[in-house]
């Protein structure tokens, strides 16, 4: 974990001039896929939504008033999204905010361990189709893959030109932004 906040921290410290006026979590879901394997959680988000939509990234979303923590936070949206009780995750920690570039949000990974209370995740999870179209599970072992990762350089008003990962899932679907780089942490 020392690494990744080391990370964190320096990809902060490039956008710190990056404003930012809200907050939000979300859930760095480790979880065994279908085929048994450790892999992340991730979601396609769905069409309708006002942020970030049609894009991959990792269940979460805005703070609310009541929220004590980004894990709360993290752990309540991921609840509403993918019908995960909290019960079944085990939080290893929240890391450095990121900020969200283009949209100043501040972003708090939280990194945990989702349990399977049966054979498969994926048949225990209820998909809240207002908000997620698509759940994946790739491996670890494709994620650290360097043939499925691909760079381009990315400019954003206010922030430094600099290198931004993008990773090729199976089907040519693209992770990037914010979920590419708590991926490639």
């Amino acid at each position: 974990m020392s690494s990744l906040a080391r990370s964190s921290d320096e990809y902060s410290r490039l956008f710190r001039s990056v404003p930012t006026s809200l907050t939000a979590a979300v859930l760095v879901p480790f979880c065994f896929n279908q085929r048994g394997e450790p892999a992340v959680l991730l979601t396609l988000r769905s069409q309708n939504l006002a942020r970030h939509a049609g894009l991959i990234s990792f269940p979460g979303g805005i703070a609310d008033k009541d929220d004590v923590s980004p894990t709360e936070t993290a752990l309540r949206e991921t609840e509403e999204e993918l019908g995960i009780p909290p019960v079944n995750v085990d939080v290893w920690g929240p890391i450095h905010p990121l900020p969200s570039l283009g949209s100043e949000i501040s972003v708090t990974p939280v990194v945990a361990f989702v349990r399977s209370t049966t054979a498969s995740l994926v048949d225990e999870l209820v998909v809240n189709k207002n908000e997620v179209e698509k759940v994946f599970m790739p491996s670890l072992e494709s994620l650290c893959d360097p043939r499925g990762w691909e760079y381009t350089k990315w400019q954003y008003p206010g922030a430094p030109r600099h290198l931004a990962p993008v990773f090729v899932l199976d089907g040519d679907e693209r992770i990037w932004g914010l979920t590419a780089k708590i991926l490639h942490l």
